[in-house]
This record gives C-alpha cells, sequence and structure tokens, in this order.
C-alpha cells in the first residue's frame, strides 16, 4: 500500500451527498419518560416514515466540514449518500406519481437515486448489538476494522454514535439509554464502488472472526458483522440527526471523533479499489470457514425460536378456521420456501388482517399495498417495509426490505389431484392445464419446454424439475382402502414423464423471449401490459408496482425530449463522428425492440487502441436492453463459435457481447446469428439437435476491428 490510496494529490476534495427533509413530521426517534417503568427505561417511538419532503444536494469541501453538516441536521432531516440529479427536488410517494399527482417530484427510490462516479461518502452503520463482541469507542471499532483489513488504516474517518444513543433524564441524572451503535463515514474519490467495497469488506471481517450469526424473530439465521450490509444502497436514509426527547429527557452524544489517515495524514478521500481489495481465493475460504463454524454454533438456538415460531403462527391460524395440518403446512412452506399460500394472514398498512387469498381474488385493490414483512410483522414497527406486486406479469409476490429484503411468492391452496390406477393421462391433461394457468412453464418456438429463472433467463425443464414443481402446484391425493381415508402422496412419476414425452401436443403457451420493460411488437405495436403476449410470444415482467405505460400517440415535443434523455448517459464517449453517434443510437434503440425482431445486425465498437472505453459503451447498450452487460471471448473456431452462440440463445440472453475480439470476424456461425430468426445447433453432451428463437442483440469490441465475407 501506498500513497496512491489518498487523493490528497488529485484535487478532489468536494464530498456530494443529498439531504432529505420530511414534510410530514420527524425523521427521528421520539423519546418519552415511562413513568411505569421503574428502572426509567423510557418510551421509544419511531418516526422515520418518508412519504412527502424535499432533497436538496450538499457539497462539502472536506470531512470536518461533513461532521459541521451531521451537528446541523433537524429532526425532520436526513441523508441519503446517492444523488438525485437536481439542486432540489421535491419527493412524492410512487402512487401519487403514478397518479399524475406532484408534477415534477420524484419518489424515493433506486430509480431516482444513484451513486454517482464521484467523490462522496461512504456510511458503515454499526449495531453492538448484533455481535458478541462490543465496541465502547470509536477507536476500538476502527482498531478492528483495520485488524481485518489493515489498508483501512490509511483512510480517514468520522465516527459518531447512533441518533438515538446517551439519553438522560435531566431531573435524576440517570443515563437511560446507552451507547448503542455507531456511524462511521469514510470518504471516497468514487462513491459508485460503495456497494462492490460494502460487500468485500465483509469477506475480510469474516475471514478475521469478525462476524456472527443472529437468529430472527421466526427462525432465520442473519449474517451479521461489524457494519450492516442492507445500508449500501443509494436511497438508502441515513437518520443521523439526533433523538427527539420529550423534558425532562435529553440527549448527551459525544462529539464526533475525525481518525485522519495513517502514515500520510489529512482527511482527503481514499481510492476504494486500493484501500477495500476484493478478497483473494484464500480470504474467501477463510470467512467462508468462519461463517460455517458459526453456524453450526447457532443452530441450536435457530432451532429453538422456529419451532416456537411456528407453534405460535400456527395456533393464529386455527384461531382463524384452518385445520392444524394445513396450518402447520403453511406456515413451513413461507419459511423453508418463501411461499405464502391462500391461508396465510398479511398485515397490510392499514391493519387489518388479511388473507394471501383476499390479496390475489382482488388484485386491483391490494396491487402496490404496502404490508408488514409477513414473517416478523413487528419488525421495525413498520407497517410499509413490504409491497404486493400482483401485476408484474409473472408470479404474484410480496417484496419485503427487512433483513436485506426478500421476495415471497403468493399461492392459492394448491389443486388437489385425485390419483386412481391406470389413470396418469388424465392427471397429465390436469396438470398441464394448470401450469398454462399458472403461465411459469412454456412450451418453447419449436420443441422443448421452458421455464423462467429468478434471473429472467429461460432453463430447459428436466424431469426432477417438473415433479417437484408439479408437487408444488398439486396436492395429489389417493384414497387407502385399509385406513379409509383420502391421503396426499408422491407425485406418480408417469405423470412428469408424460408431459415430457408430448413433444408438440403439450397444448403449453409458446415462449419466444422475456422482456422487462415495454417494446415494440414486430408489426409496430406497443407492448406495455405485464404478462404473457399471445401475439408476440414474448413474457413481459416487470418487477416494479409503478409500470410505465407508453403514449400511443408522442408529440414531436415528447419524443425530443425522449432522445435527450435516452443520448445524456452516453454523449460524453469519444465519437470519431456524426456516424458513428448515429450508430450508437440505433444500437440503443434495437436494443430496445430487439426481443420483438426477428433480426438484426451486430454492432460493433472500433478503437485504435485500448483503454477508450468501448467494453463500457458496449455494456450501456446491453443494459439499456434489459440485461445485465456480461462480456464473452470470441472462439477461435467455428464449431465453437457456434456451441457459444447457440447456448446463450438457448438460456433466452438477450445480448451477446464478445469483448477484445482480435481475429477477422467471419464464418457461417456468426453469419447465420445475423440473418436467421431461429438458431441450430447440437445440444451439448447430447446426441440430438434443438432449435431456438434469435432474438438476442449482438455486439462487438475490439481494436481495429476487421470483417470478412457476409
Amino acid at each position: 500500500m501506498n500513497s496512491t490510496v489518498l487523493a490528497k494529490k488529485m484535487g478532489i476534495d468536494e464530498l456530494v451527498f443529498t439531504r432529505v427533509t420530511n414534510g410530514r413530521g420527524p425523521l427521528t426517534k421520539r423519546f418519552s419518560v415511562n413513568p411505569d417503568d421503574p428502572n426509567g427505561k423510557p418510551i421509544a417511538a419511531t418516526s422515520a416514515k418518508m412519504s412527502e419532503g424535499l432533497a436538496e444536494t450538499v457539497v462539502c469541501k472536506d470531512l470536518h466540514a461533513f461532521g459541521v453538516a451531521l451537528a446541523a441536521l433537524k429532526p425532520n432531516q436526513a441523508l441519503t449518500y446517492g444523488v438525485t440529479g437536481h439542486d432540489s427536488v421535491q419527493i412524492a410517494t410512487k402512487a401519487e406519481l403514478a397518479q399524475g399527482k406532484r408534477p415534477g417530484a420524484i419518489a424515493r427510490d433506486a430509480k431516482h437515486f444513484h451513486f454517482r462516479s464521484a467523490p462522496g461518502v461512504w456510511m458503515w452503520d454499526h449495531d453492538a448489538g448484533y455481535l458478541p463482541m462490543a465496541y465502547d469507542s470509536a477507536a476500538e471499532l476502527r482498531a478492528a476494522v483495520v485488524l481485518a483489513l489493515p489498508s483501512l488504516g490509511l483512510v480517514p474517518m468520522l465516527c459518531t454514535r447512533s441518533a438515538s444513543s446517551f439519553i438522560y433524564n435531566s431531573e435524576t441524572g440517570q443515563c437511560v439509554k446507552g451507547a448503542g451503535g455507531a456511524r462511521v463515514y469514510v470518504p471516497v474519490i468514487d462513491v459508485s464502488d460503495v456497494p462492490r467495497a460494502h460487500k468485500a469488506l465483509a469477506e475480510h471481517l469474516w475471514a478475521a472472526e469478525i462476524g456472527a450469526y443472529t437468529v430472527s424473530r421466526s427462525g432465520q439465521l442473519l449474517d451479521r458483522t461489524l457494519i450492516d450490509q442492507s445500508t449500501a444502497q443509494a436511497e438508502r436514509l441515513d437518520f443521523a440527526a439526533g433523538a427527539l426527547c420529550m423534558p425532562p429527557l435529553e440527549q448527551r452524544r459525544p462529539e464526533p471523533v475525525v481518525f485522519e489517515a495513517e502514515v500520510f495524514g489529512g482527511v482527503d478521500p481514499c481510492d476504494l479499489k486500493l484501500a477495500v481489495p476484493d478478497p483473494d481465493r484464500e480470504v474467501r475460504e477463510r470467512a467462508q470457514e468462519h461463517r460455517a463454524a458459526a453456524k453450526a454454533k447457532a443452530e441450536p438456538d435457530r432451532q429453538r425460536v422456529r419451532q416456537a415460531y411456528i407453534a405460535e403462527r400456527v395456533e393464529v391460524l386455527v384461531k382463524a378456521g384452518a385445520p392444524v395440518e394445513r396450518a402447520e403446512q403453511t406456515i413451513r412452506q413461507a419459511l423453508d420456501d418463501d411461499q405464502l399460500f391462500a391461508d396465510f394472514i398479511l398485515l397490510p398498512e392499514s391493519g387489518e388482517a388479511v388473507t394471501v387469498a383476499q390479496v390475489l381474488d382482488d388484485p386491483k385493490r391490494w396491487h402496490g399495498t404496502r404490508f408488514a414483512d409477513p414473517l416478523e410483522p413487528e419488525y421495525g414497527n413498520d407497517l410499509r417495509i413490504a409491497y404486493a406486486n400482483l401485476r408484474g406479469g409473472g408470479r404474484p409476490y410480496i417484496f419485503s426490505h427487512a433483513h436485506g429484503g426478500k421476495h415471497y411468492g403468493l399461492f392459492r391452496q394448491p389443486t388437489v389431484l385425485q390419483v386412481q390406477g391406470g389413470d396418469a393421462p388424465r392427471l397429465a391433461d390436469a396438470a398441464v392445464e394448470l401450469m398454462a394457468r399458472q403461465q411459469q412453464v412454456f412450451d418453447g418456438p419449436t420443441d422443448g419446454m421452458r421455464r423462467v429463472g429468478d434471473d429472467g433467463r429461460l432453463y430447459t425443464v428436466s424431469l426432477p424439475w417438473l415433479t417437484d414443481h408439479l408437487g408444488r402446484i398439486a396436492s395429489f391425493q389417493k384414497y387407502d382402502a385399509r385406513s379409509k381415508a383420502v391421503r396426499a402422496v408422491d407425485v406418480p412419476p408417469a405423470v412428469p414423464a408424460s408431459i415430457i414425452a408430448r413433444e408438440g401436443q403439450r397444448g403449453l403457451p409458446k415462449l419466444v423471449a422475456v422482456v422487462t420493460a415495454p417494446t415494440l411488437r414486430a408489426d409496430g405495436s406497443v407492448l406495455d401490459a405485464p404478462g404473457y403476449d399471445a401475439a408476440s410470444g414474448l413474457l413481459y415482467l416487470a418487477n416494479t408496482i409503478d409500470v410505465p405505460r407508453v403514449p400511443a400517440a408522442p408529440g414531436v415535443a415528447v419524443v425530443i425530449e425522449a432522445l435527450r434523455a435516452l443520448w445524456a448517459p452516453v454523449a460524453l464517449f469519444p465519437y470519431d463522428g456524426p456516424v458513428s453517434r448515429g450508430v450508437m443510437l440505433a444500437a440503443m434503440l434495437t436494443a430496445c425492440v430487439r426481443r420483438g425482431i426477428q433480426t438484426s445486425p451486430a454492432f460493433g465498437f472500433d478503437a485504435p487502441a485500448p483503454g477508450t472505453g468501448k467494453t463500457l459503451i458496449a455494456q450501456c447498450v446491453a443494459q439499456l436492453g434489459g440485461n445485465l452487460g456480461e462480456t464473452t471471448p470470441f472462439p477461435g473456431a467455428e464449431d465453437e463459435v457456434r456451441k457459444t452462440i447457440f447456448a446463450l440463445m438457448r438460456e433466452g440472453v438477450g445480448c451477446i457481447t464478445f469483448d477484445n475480439v482480435s481475429r477477422v470476424l467471419s464464418g457461417d456461425a456468426f453469419d447465420q446469428a445475423m440473418t436467421a430468426g431461429m438458431y441450430s445447433s447440437r445440444v451439448l453432451g447430447e446426441s440430438r439437435s434443438e432449435t431456438v428463437p434469435n432474438r438476442a442483440l449482438v455486439l462487438v469490441t475490439g481494436n481495429n476491428l476487421s470483417t470478412q465475407g457476409d
């Protein structure tokens, strides 16, 4: 490690972040005297609900100035370390924005707040209650982090106690709430690297045995280190203002402590890539070993808590009228599989409990509604921590931000299928009909069955997977002559085998590709309604409750504004002239509609030398089309080119980026990917060929690219 960790000689000394002011009350905890507590423990009420207010961009000269900004926060203010792109902008709820209210306002979400590639602040939230070891001072906390990752000793930090710590009764002098947690603030050159650095630091901490597993109220194991892993989000609020204390209570937090960088001194921003390098293999293996030991240590406590939780929740369902056996199955499926079935009770923000069945029966009413966490409704005392997405085009779900975030699928009670001897064809018919209604499993356009994974990619349906899937969506039951009762049985093996064998005769919807944003069909019509679209064979999955709608007849002004917004992120790349800019625009527009059209040309990003941004600009195009932006080396042999392209198309990948191509682009396999609506090849490891839709955009990068042939 050397002085390049610091930005002292780079002239970078301004930290940019966002101050949020709540228009509807305080954003910090409120403490008042509890007359019924003989020990003086106060009553704490959380008021941190941000639905309407103002977001202002703040610029501080250095870490000392940032400490002054922290101290100046009012009870109705908080900070985020992402920016909005506005000097000042109103904040509204997503519901208000969807209804056209509050024009010009934005929501406090990842769409409108982002970590920019510029100097900013990396915040750590330390809660001493998560770990068996306690750190009584900022110096001890810093020392523990530096022990795990010595390069952090070269990094300046500002440490302060949590906003709800050190509460005193001014009449008695008693400290009614002590130190609690802490916040650490690190100035960084490039705040966009914070999410990576946050994960990397957690691995280094675990490798140094600074970590533990705690057990949630529902019996989940929660990965804990010195810092909360859920805080590395651009829109995440840092409730850094002091507590709101009702007399005679008052807060006596110590002044923040600034640690200058060891060896070099100063408080200049650091380069996170040098200060927090990605863990190498040895670090990852040590972290994995220590995690395994911590899990084993916490397992007895987890089992105890889990069983108590199941018993408690089952009792609630039984009182609501559910049979004991079904109630227990419902709770276990919620815990083990993140699946909430019809009897499961949810708590919406209105406070009146509803069942999953009621929510599914009335999607118009419940879509977008905020809920408490499904498993732990008391979590954070927040009835808005989760939301329902019932019109996303795929399986309805509830997403909860509790414990780092989790999706819970919503299901009706499994359909009962009665098993009798020799009736596998009838059961297969019923199972296919059920799958067609649920639209989770599809036929390929030519052959094979496809399922859509959580990552949006397509996977071939195997016999074991289909057997498991049928067991989840249907309850197979058989009359037992001995006990003279109907009992549940496993999926008869002949049923999934029969379904797979019905090649070309299943009757499932035919899936061509998956899209995650509005697009155009081949005839030029707009597809902007989530769900399966029979006309195009596209499945539109929207991972947001605020689905964008495309205007039917946009005017010239609307089109020009859209073009400005589309071009702004890529305007500063070093194009060599108008033609190159035109090709870039064509690539971006093609990325948005590629899934709906059978063929498109490939787009090449050429440069005379490395380091000009070829890969980055290709990734921008890929991500605009809803893809991850992965890159693939261009194979050397013709047969390997075909295998690579076919394998990626078979997975439903929307963009294939061949990066740093050094040989001449040519060959039948590559040409076919540009000109054919379907792509065929032999399935790797099998003695058969398969044909898949060609709906992937092909991008190529290289220095002095050259082509040959078609």
